[in-house]
């Protein structure tokens, strides 16, 4: 296996151990180094050989005990957004053009569902007072899918990009909910003409979509869907809005340009980014106390990115490290200990000790990673431009 870079993150405010921590006063501190890989003695330019405990290499394991490979979507034009596995065989991956692609064993194969979109079905959204009916002949043309949350094997929600008509005077977004695991996927239109990116589903009628703004118009909203219909807008003004993520309850975070937590899935409070934290892309509801999220640092041209953490609900937002990478799209932990984040360039970072230290990993690629999907150490996928799909073996 390659020689693997690693950032230590020795973070005194949160010394992990299991599910608890304790607190402190100094600041993560960022050093790098090389990790052992292999299982021989080994030798090495670092502070010893043997047990792999030093610097040099020598014995040890990576996160997840092996490397990653690549898969074949069959779609060769495919560029991907996201990727949500339900379990170990099931899962979706999509993006542009028109990629809504399903695999019953574990990444091996893939089916594009996009043929499955019914435009029989067309569920109403609310605007003000009134209830406005989908206008028969929406076109779904063109589409790129940007997020994916698979609830189930039988219970999947997408959102778009794509614009549709809908009643006079209106126009809206689609989004698309499965529960009978994509045979038929069904739109749920918001309403805006703008683009959404985090979509998560509670069940197959409720669940939340945010959409981000446009450079003439910056609002950002969180729209919430009861019976399988928008029932509410709220509108997050100049945020910009990216992701989201919940426990196992309708308790989680949605992030962007600023830091949303909703206890119940529908009422919302703003929480404090840590400082030249700009804006986080992704993020992850470990429990109902942690969370870790990833994005920008600085600016969006500072060509960093950064790593950042709570472990008491979202009181308090930690720096977890700066790193340059350009940006990073995408994070998921297994469990509190085991988590990964990837972005350009084919970055793949992953952490085995609740994020006090990261592993640059040898993703095996230097295209773009927009996503990764963690079941559990064993798990893992990750996607990306030019129909890069990869899975940890």
């Amino acid at each position: 296996m390659a020689m693997k870079r690693v950032i230590f993150i020795f973070v005194s405010v949160l010394l992990f151990t299991g599910m608890s921590c304790s607190s402190g006063d100094s600041k993560p501190n960022v050093v790098t180094g090389t990790v052992p890989t292999g299982s021989g003695t080994g030798t090495g330019t670092g502070t010893g050989t043997g047990t792999g405990t030093g610097t040099g290499t020598g014995t040890g394991t990576t996160t997840g005990g092996g490397a990653w490979e690549s898969l074949d979507s069959g779609y060769p034009n495919a560029h991907f957004y996201a990727v949500s596995f339900a379990d170990a065989n099931t899962g979706w991956a999509v993006g542009l053009p028109n990629i809504l692609l399903k695999t019953t064993d574990g990444g091996d194969t893939w089916v594009n569902q996009y043929e499955n979109i019914s435009h029989d079905k067309k569920r109403s959204w609310a605007h003000g007072q009134g209830v406005h009916s989908v206008a028969n002949g929406s076109p779904y043309e063109n589409f790129a899918f940007i997020d994916v949350h698979a609830v189930s094997p039988s219970i999947v929600w997408v959102s778009t990009l794509g614009g549709a008509t809908c009643a006079p005077g209106y126009s809206c977004t689609p989004a698309f909910v499965t529960t009978n695991g994509g045979a038929e996927w069904i739109p749920i239109m918001t309403s805006t003409v703008f683009e959404e990116w985090g979509i998560w589903g509670f069940d197959g009628e409720n669940g939340l979509i945010c959409s981000l703004g446009s450079q003439n118009h910056h609002d950002s909203d969180l729209h919430s869907v009861s019976g399988g219909r928008e029932i509410n807008r709220q509108n997050a003004h100049m945020m910009g809005l990216f992701d989201m993520s919940f426990t196992g309850s309708k308790a989680g975070w949605i992030v962007g340009k600023t830091i949303l937590y909703t206890p119940d899935g529908d009422s919302t409070s703003e929480q404090t980014m840590p400082a030249n934290h700009f804006c986080y892309m992704g993020v992850d509801a470990v429990t109902s106390d942690i969370a870790w999220a990833c994005g920008l640092y600085g600016s969006a041209t500072s060509g960093q990115s950064v790593l950042g953490f709570t472990t008491d609900g979202g009181a308090t937002w930690n720096h977890g490290a700066t790193i340059d990478v350009g940006h990073l799209y995408g994070i998921d932990f297994a469990d509190v200990n085991n988590g990964w984040c990837v972005g350009d360039g084919g970055t793949v970072l992953e952490t085995t000790d609740a994020g006090q230290s990261w592993v640059v990993a040898d993703s095996g690629t230097t295209t773009d990673l927009r996503s990764v999907c963690a079941l559990n150490a064993g798990h893992v996928w990750a996607c990306g431009w030019y129909n890069t799909l990869i899975r940890l073996k």
